[in-house]
């Protein structure tokens, strides 16, 4: 099947109405031409950033980058932080896709579709003026810079105009479409540093309804000392005791209008129009009419059905139930089935980085961050049909979704919010309503902040358990430590039992010729391979970095451990494991917890009492051959970027080309030229993410004349290019 187009909408706050609208323009009309869509929103108002919460909000945003994307629509009206605009800018251009505005602005690259609000505007006023006969009207509309506000002051002169009705400057003022211009005008009003207007006209709703309530505290009546108009018709206002005169404008058409206008510059062809949605005046009572309007059919029902959702998570103990769940899947379980009762939605995702869930399975406790090529794990999804699955699909968040990616019948949109608290990122929800031209409400945004508490809390409980274990067992093996596995026989009914102490006979001699990270790689092998051998009832310790305990109940244990020791140490489950021909020695003591032993005194007597040694098959570690390639070896490691080359390295050990390569990787098991390899990558990783050097600062500082070559190498090795992984990993150049 024919991968569909897909179109990333950058926005922000899509509960919001008019967002909302124009979002549900663009998914009518991507459905109408057969695309995909996927929504990239933060939760948040992100114009004041005061805390890491809100900060690291916009982190959803690097998704842009993501190849999957043919175009995107900026909605960039209402992100009024002008940084943060010009990032997402600076995103998009890197992307060389086509991108779409939405607020009519020019722009030097992007393309910009307008929405018409000038003869709106003056239709509304002219209601004041025609219906109600007021004249001296005031206008409130929004910032200076905003091409909307200019437009919707534009009408207001032209119904002034029209009329020969007189205003000056005092008249109209630019605002903020929010609280604080509309409480500005009512005191100055109250004060009588402006005269007493007939009716005020704001730029949009929430300014009206801010405006009414200043003005009734102030004893200001409204309609009937003053009336006062709102603009873009929020639907929720008409729940109100008053509701307000506004004006429904073409926010729909505004969005589905851009997505034709992309769809034709992408594609070359022209995609039939989806079908519009009535515009027009809606009468409330601020302005003094009687008859008011009141919603009916689909708007009506998307009211009941939105206040029904709200109901029924603030009524419901849906924290409680989730936080007491006895897992992961459980508690993401408890929260997806209160999608239910989102109206005409279809599939609900929660998506966890890779990282989060290793950290809630309890291997480690890292900040967790989020980039666009972060590996994603598809933890769980809830159907509208009331089916619940744990995919546990691994993807990387460059993707998306998986389903994105394969092939599907219908068209659909995503709205992908981001999941976080603080600086850690947990990963992102997905919910699509399928064919319906929906975007969600508030009550999605409480589904989702309930979601990040739950997390949080999921975090927090791994991050303690991950710290209470870092104190009772071994950081290196994941063993117990002596003293744990103390307190585990002194809480048991074990009274006597039987300390085997292993302990390996070379290892200081290792400690000269390997790195942490290979001595680290060994003993954990080795510790895995003993643990195997254990029976029922059989407690593994660590007692130092190169000495293991065994407390057992069974009498002569050592020969049978020590055989089955030797046939687990002599298998290679893949080519990454290390030698494991180990020399080690088993001694034996006996412990008894009732008498208050002191275990480390067991530990030292079992030691001394040694029964068995092993040494291992092959004796290539005892030959000075491999005291020489060791200090090769450790030398390539130091300096990889040297011009290392098997003719050189042989004549400095005074054997053969051919006998150095074979007693080489029999001694380590790689060839030189894959360790060297090796020791040049690692020390790229190093420098990535460590320092600002460039790409081919790097590729020269380890060893490469060739910049391709060297990224090559690199995407083999590691899997990514070396920019993707000083992105995903450590630093990015500013």
């Amino acid at each position: 099947m024919k991968k569909r187009l897909l179109i990333g909408v950058v926005t922000t706050l899509p509960y919001m109405e008019m967002q909302s609208e124009a979002i549900r323009g663009i998914i009518a009309q991507s459905c109408r031409s057969g695309c995909d869509t996927v929504i990239i929103s933060a939760n948040s108002h992100l114009q004041h950033i005061w805390s890491d919460h809100r900060d690291h909000e916009k982190d959803i945003y690097q998704l842009i980058s993501s190849p999957q994307f043919d175009g995107y629509i900026f909605d960039r009206r209402f992100f009024l932080m002008p940084k943060l605009e010009k990032e997402l800018e600076s995103m998009l251009i890197q992307t060389r896709k086509p991108v779409m505005l939405m607020d009519g602005t020019e722009h030097k690259i992007f393309e910009n579709t307008s929405a018409d609000d000038r003869k709106p505007f003056e239709r509304l006023v002219t209601h004041m003026i025609e219906t109600h006969d007021h004249q001296r009207i005031y206008c409130l509309t929004g910032p200076e810079n905003n091409s909307d506000a200019q437009e919707r002051l534009g009408g207001y002169f032209d119904a002034m105009n029209k009329h020969g009705l007189y205003y000056d400057k005092s008249y109209y003022r630019y605002g903020d479409f929010w609280h604080d211009a509309a409480i500005h005008l009512a005191e100055d009003i109250l004060s009588g540093n402006l005269p007493r207007p007939d009716a005020v006209v704001c730029g949009n709703d929430i300014s009206a309804s801010v405006l009414i309530n200043a003005l009734s505290l102030g004893g200001i009546r409204v309609p009937e000392d003053i009336a006062v108009a709102g603009f873009d018709c929020v639907l929720a206002d008409f729940e109100n005791d008053f509701s307000i005169t506004s004006y429904k404008r073409a926010t729909f058409q505004h969005g589905a209008e851009s997505f034709r206008r992309l769809y034709r510059i992408i594609t070359g062809k022209v995609t039939q129009r989806t079908h519009n949605e009535i515009e027009g005046l809606r009468i409330g009572r601020s302005c003094g009419c009687r008859e008011i309007y009141t919603p009916k059919g689909r708007e009506k029902r998307r009211l009941a059905m939105a206040n029904r959702a709200m109901e029924e998570f603030t009524t419901r103990d849906v924290l409680y139930e989730a936080n007491n769940a006895p897992d992961t899947i459980s508690a993401l379980k408890k929260i997806s089935d209160y999608a239910f009762y989102l109206h005409d939605y279809s599939r609900f995702n929660i998506c966890l980085t890779e990282e989060f869930t290793k950290v809630l399975a309890g291997q480690g406790d890292s900040e967790l961050q989020f980039a666009v090529h972060t590996p994603m794990r598809l933890t769980t999804m809830r159907k509208s049909n009331g089916w619940f699955y744990t995919p546990g699909t691994l993807f990387n968040s460059d993707e998306i979704l998986p389903e994105i990616s394969a092939p599907h019948a219908h068209p659909a949109a995503y709205f992908i919010t981001p999941l976080h608290s603080g600086r850690h990122y947990y990963g992102y929800a997905a919910i699509t309503f399928g064919k319906h031209a929906v975007s969600y409400g508030k009550a999605y945004m409480l589904l989702i902040t309930y979601l990040d508490s739950v997390l949080e809390q999921l975090h927090k409980r791994a991050a303690e358990k991950h710290r209470m274990i870092r104190f009772t067992h071994d950081s290196m093996t994941g063993l117990p430590t002596l003293r744990t596995a103390e307190d585990m026989l002194r809480t048991g009914k074990r009274r006597q039992a039987k300390l085997i102490c292993i302990i390996l006979s070379d290892f200081r001699k290792r400690i000269l010729s390997y790195s942490y990270h290979e001595l680290c790689a060994l003993v954990r092998a080795f510790s895995q391979r003993l643990t195997q051998c254990l029976e029922d009832g059989e407690i593994c310790a660590a007692a130092s970095a190169d000495s293991f305990i065994v407390i057992t109940d069974t009498a002569d244990r050592i020969p049978a451990l020590s055989a089955a020791l030797n046939e687990k140490l002599h298998l290679r489950y893949s080519m990454d494991d290390p030698d494991l021909n180990l020399p080690y020695t088993m001694g034996e003591a006996g412990f008894d917890t009732g008498i208050t032993d002191d275990i480390n005194q067991v530990v030292h007597s079992a030691a001394l009492n040694t029964v068995i040694t092993c040494e291992p098959r092959r004796r290539a570690t005892e030959s000075p051959l491999f005291d020489r390639l060791c200090r090769v070896r450790d030398e390539m490691r130091r300096e990889p970027e040297r011009d290392w080359d098997i003719d050189t390295i042989s004549s400095e050990v005074h054997i053969s080309r051919s006998h150095l390569q074979k007693s080489y990787r029999s001694c380590f098991g790689s060839s030189i030229m894959d360790e060297l390899i090796h020791f040049r990558i690692e020390k790229a990783k190093e420098l990535l993410v460590t320092t600002e050097l460039t790409v081919t600062e790097i590729s020269g500082r380890c060893g490469y004349s060739s910049y391709c070559y060297f990224t090559k190498q690199f995407r083999k090795a590691a899997g990514e290019t070396p920019s993707e992984y000083r992105i995903s990993h450590g630093k990015k150049r500013e």
